[in-house]
């Protein structure tokens, strides 16, 4: 690609802002930033994700759970179910919580509870937590020198991470604040 062409891109993007510029430019988001060479930060990686989730270019699972991207509202929502034994008793336990990247372009992984919802082995429900207030992150790099590099951290970092936070600190933190203080 020419330099010329480059440099207009940087501009028209620097003028009219990221979204503006790929409707004059005539391009989708991703288009633009790897034809113009920009720096990719956490607001642009963000609204990068968002392109390609609702274009469905990223997984929809991960391991035992359901990565559920809401279009309406531009966030990634984890979503799990788990059979498990607690004190000697049978327990399905289904988790929902936010953990959507870069959220409002910050340079984190914020974690909000959705809900978790827990049934004993007759499908009877035990319990629920449904607090918003329940929040956890984890801090990110916060430029990509290309979509690829973006794209590299989002399945080498991202779904990694969330996992093993998920699993190792939040679902044992709700387990022991809901389902051991009744059982």
């Amino acid at each position: 690609m020419s330099e010329k062409l480059q440099n207009t891109l940087i501009k028209l993007i620097k003028d009219n802002g990221l979204w503006e510029a790929s409707v004059i430019a005539g391009l989708d988001m991703i288009d633009l930033v790897s034809k113009s060479g920009i720096k990719i930060n956490s607001d642009i990686a963000y609204r990068i994700i968002v392109e390609l989730y609702s274009d469905e270019k990223l997984p929809t699972s991960y391991k035992e759970f359901t990565l559920d991207y809401s279009r309406f509202d531009g966030t990634l929502v984890w979503v799990g179910k788990f059979d498990v034994n607690i004190k000697g008793e049978k327990i399905t336990e289904h988790l929902s919580i936010y953990a959507t990247p870069f959220w409002d372009g910050q340079e984190i992984i914020p974690f909000n509870l959705m809900s978790f919802n827990f049934y004993d082995e007759n499908g009877e429900e035990m319990g629920y937590d449904d607090n918003s207030d329940y929040y956890r992150f984890i801090e990110v790099r916060d430029e990509f020198d290309t979509v690829k590099d973006l794209l590299e951290w989002f399945k080498n970092f991202y779904l990694p991470n969330c996992y093993e936070m998920i699993m190792d600190e939040i679902l044992p933190d709700l387990e022991y604040e809901n389902i051991y203080s009744i059982i």
